[in-house]
């Protein structure tokens, strides 16, 4: 009971946001992607290694309107007790400083290549995709019968040294 307690107090403003995108009061699902993203990064500890910047930054590939979204709900915001730089990337390499790379829908051919590219640099890597949590990829975000739902790999999260709460394993569909 006190589990369920908790989860919810944590995840209460998602799930708002979540029910509200069900009843159709929130038109933009980039919006709802975006709260995800912000909760997810209070139930992820990051290597140290990769937290010894002056900044959170999240690189964006692909949506703009994620971009634009995240600004606004991290205004004033910070993650890991430090502000929040938030930048779209054209390539790769734009990612490397990064501390959370989102990739979005249907980027095709890049993405596999991305992916590779990023292996063991302890980026946290968020996809729309499905397939591609399975390649590389340690939370996927994606809609199931007019829900945003989100999956999590558990051997990537693991290889690039990241720790996840209990809390976040259950409310997602895990890949093991």
């Amino acid at each position: 009971m006190k589990i369920r307690l908790l989860l919810l107090a944590l995840f209460l403003p998602m799930a708002i946001m979540v029910c509200s995108f069900q009843e159709g009061k929130i038109q933009d699902v980039n919006v709802v992607k975006s709260l995800f993203i912000y909760n997810f990064t209070k139930h992820i500890e990051w290597p140290d290694q990769k937290i010894n910047s002056s900044k959170f930054r999240i690189a964006i590939f692909g949506n703009p309107a994620i971009s634009a979204k995240l600004t606004a709900i991290l205004k004033d915001r910070k993650i890991i007790d430090k502000p929040v730089e938030i930048y779209d990337i054209t390539t790769i390499e734009e990612s490397f400083n990064a501390n959370l790379l989102f990739i979005a829908n249907g980027q095709g051919d890049k993405l596999n290549t991305m992916l590779d590219k990023c292996n063991g640099k302890s980026i946290l890597i968020i996809t729309e995709e499905k397939r591609l949590n399975s390649h590389g990829g340690s939370i996927n975000i994606y809609e199931r019968d007019s829900h945003i739902r989100f999956e999590l790999n558990e051997m990537n999260i693991k290889k690039e040294g990241f720790k996840v709460s209990n809390q976040l394993y259950e409310l997602a569909s895990t890949n093991r």
